[in-house]
Formats: C-alpha cells, sequence, structure tokens
C-alpha cells in the first residue's frame, strides 16, 4: 500500500497522464466548484494539472478569502489572474429565477423578498430555498404566477444553509 507523498504523486502522474492525454486533441477547461473545501493533497495535484498542463484553463468559484480560508487555497488564488468577482443577485434576478423555476411568469412580491432576503441573492441558495418551500406546500401556482399569502411566511422557519436545505429537502423522500 502507498501512502503520504507517495501516493499523492502517483495520483498526480495518473490525472497527468489523462488530463495531458485529452488536451492533446484540443484545449482544456478544468472545473472546480466550491474550491475552499478543497484539501491540501487535492490542491497539490490541481496545481501540477495547471502548470504541466499546456493549453488548459482553469475555473472555480471559491468563496471570498477569509480568515478562515486554508493556506493552500489561499496560495492557489494568488496565482490566478484574471480574477472575476461576481456579485449576488438583486432581486429582480431573484424573481425572474424563481419565476423560471416554477414555469411560471410572474411570482407574488411576498416569495420573491423573501426568497431574496434568505438567500442574500445567492443563486443556488435562492433555488434550494424554494425547492425546500414548494415541497412544504408554502406556496401554490393560481393561473400561471406562484402565490402566498405573506402572513404564511413572516414566522416560517427555514434552514439556514444550503447543506441543510438540501438535507431537509432529502427527508421528505
Amino acid at each position: 500500500e502507498i501512502k503520504g507523498q507517495a501516493r499523492v504523486a502517483g495520483v498526480e502522474d495518473l490525472m497527468l497522464g489523462l488530463v495531458t492525454g485529452r488536451a492533446a486533441g484540443a484545449p482544456i477547461v478544468i472545473c472546480v466548484d466550491d474550491l475552499q473545501w478543497m484539501d491540501a493533497s487535492s490542491g497539490q495535484i490541481l496545481t501540477a494539472l495547471v502548470r504541466r498542463t499546456p493549453r488548459s484553463l482553469l475555473v472555480v468559484a471559491v468563496r471570498p478569502v477569509d480568515l478562515t480560508t486554508p493556506p493552500h487555497v489561499v496560495a492557489l488564488l494568488a496565482a490566478a489572474d484574471p480574477v472575476l468577482h461576481l456579485p449576488r443577485l438583486p432581486r429582480d434576478a431573484i424573481r425572474s429565477l424563481v419565476c423560471e423555476r416554477l414555469g411560471t411568469s410572474e411570482a407574488s412580491a411576498a416569495l420573491i423578498d423573501f426568497i431574496h432576503s434568505r438567500s442574500e441573492g445567492l443563486p443556488f441558495f435562492a433555488e434550494q430555498l424554494l425547492y425546500a418551500l414548494r415541497d412544504r406546500g408554502v406556496f401554490l401556482i393560481r393561473g400561471g404566477a406562484g402565490c402566498v399569502d405573506a402572513n404564511d411566511l413572516s414566522g416560517l422557519a427555514v434552514p439556514g444553509s444550503v447543506r441543510d436545505l438540501v438535507v431537509s429537502r432529502v427527508d421528505l423522500l
């Protein structure tokens, strides 16, 4: 059994072979979501892949750097160029997202305000919150619009994180 750095080196060589083989025929894009959760060994492998693979582009999504961000993630981000910061979605964009996911042309202001406020403009959170509310029967779709009684939302307890929202939805299955 291979352990420690030898194991990381072996995985790195394997991944490099796979990626460079794919990149030989055409440029390659490597996408990583939630980079902040990447462990140091995976970060080392990712760094090696990008450095040693010609015609590659690394695209990552990561939370803003703070004191809890692991050093290997900070180092990866320091080498990034260019960096594009995406703002949170404004209320109108949340309204569009809600209507699109519901297949409606409109949704009540109370529903939009609730989702925008609780999700803080984070699209995946907004989407999962919408689905959780739908799954719990909090709103109805009438005449092509998502309708909700504002009183029903004022005291509504919903999970405060995406993880907890997803888990609450799975628990309903």
